[in-house]
């Protein structure tokens, strides 16, 4: 009986550790895979970052308003105390580690009070709802390297697939036929996300 209800007691503890696991999204179905100078990597994000402002648009003597929301994925430790202040100031000091940096607007007519709304994100388009820049900080020549995707040739799309509270969980899939970014994320933000 004794060894019954120990039997008992281990199944519904490895139970309850799965559920819980499946249910936090763990990092192994949170895998990044870059493409950057040639060189593939795949890595887990250890720190993630995501914050949600306004970008302001001027041409022709009219400007434009759209939400933006930079996500931040690194598989280092980065000092996310203060924001755009500091997310910078630790620097990519080894091979293997790698930082992206994702960049998207909302809608026209849309600010920092608009919630990020579900859905895709193009790289190709105009200028607003859709993907405004890539890159990836890597490890090059003895010190920290930023890479961007460029622009002009960039194809593919971000995902926005749900925001729960501050953490914004999605896919991407870009590149621009030289340098890549795929994988699925969950970033935890600031508290300017919504």
């Amino acid at each position: 009986m004794k060894n019954t209800i120990i039997l008992i007691a281990v199944t519904i503890a490895v139970f309850l550790a799965a559920c819980s696991s499946a249910g936090t999204g763990t990092s192994a179905s949170k895998e990044i895979t870059v493409n950057v100078d040639g060189k593939e990597q795949k890595f887990e994000p250890k720190t993630t970052w995501a914050y949600h402002t306004a970008f302001t648009y001027s041409a022709g003597g009219e400007s434009s308003v759209s939400s933006s929301t930079t996500i931040v994925l690194a598989n280092f430790e980065l000092d996310t105390s203060s924001a755009f202040i500091s997310i910078n100031k630790r620097k990519i000091e080894k091979p293997e580690e790698y930082k992206i940096s994702i960049n998207f607007l909302g809608e026209k007519g849309t600010n920092q009070d608009t919630p990020i709304k579900r859905g895709d994100y193009p790289a190709e388009g105009d200028i607003f709802n859709k993907i405004r820049s890539v890159s990836i900080s890597h490890f090059a020549d003895g010190k920290e390297v930023s890479t961007g995707l460029d622009e002009k040739s960039m194809k593919g799309n971000l995902t926005i697939k749900s925001v729960e509270g501050t953490t914004v969980k999605g896919e991407i899939d870009v590149t621009d036929g030289k340098n890549s970014v795929k994988g699925s994320f969950s970033a935890n933000g600031h508290k300017s996300v919504k």
